[in-house]
């Protein structure tokens, strides 16, 4: 089986000590599978998009993490990096990009996780993090993967207990090791 694991700086593994994520132990627990894992701090799901044609090959299953950069608030833009909708839209071209390549390609979608405010507004200069903002996305990906019929798989929230987050926004070793479980488990009830 080929597996694709694609997003932002979560599937990059910011946050866990040496980089070492959920991925990239989701990785390490599918030795028999060839299994890449592509993530990039700061994306969002239009950079993912931009990403699309180095992956040459075809998947039997992709796991994509995206949502929380374009969820976030952007004074300059009086507003959020993507909008809702424009977000919404981009998860279709996704799904419908492995669809075409691989129509019995499994796609799942993760949701996402919530933040410490007390961190993350502001978590750098013009870049806001909100938990009303992150629920809107969450409940998007949900709503999007219904629609589409792929898997929307919700992730522990992270922010509910004392170091699973590592800044504020990036899991803890910890927290990547929850994430990771809850991965783990959805993908062996789908083998």
């Amino acid at each position: 089986m080929k597996i694709l694991i694609v997003g932002d700086s979560f599937v990059e593994g910011v946050g866990a000590e040496n980089k070492y994520g959920w991925a990239q132990q989701f990785k390490d627990s599918m030795r028999d599978h060839d299994t890449v894992v592509s993530g990039m701090g700061g994306d969002n799901i239009h950079k993912i998009l931009g990403r699309l044609q180095s992956f040459s090959d075809n998947f039997d299953l992709v796991i994509l993490e995206v949502g929380i950069n374009d969820s976030r608030y952007r004074q300059s833009k009086k507003g959020n990096e993507v909008a809702l909708d424009k977000f919404a839209n981009a998860l279709r071209e996704f799904i419908r990009f492995f669809r075409a390549r691989n129509r019995n390609a499994a796609i799942i979608i993760l949701g996402l996780t919530r933040v410490n405010e007390r961190f993350t507004n502001p978590y750098k200069e013009d870049k806001h993090y909100l938990n009303s903002h992150i629920e809107k996305y969450d409940a998007m990906i949900g709503e999007v993967c219904d629609n589409e019929g792929v898997d929307y798989v919700p992730l522990p929230k992270l922010l509910t207990h004392e170091g699973l987050l590592a800044d504020g926004i990036h899991p803890s070793a910890a927290g990547h090791k929850l994430i990771f479980q809850r991965v783990s488990e959805h993908v062996s009830t789908k083998q």
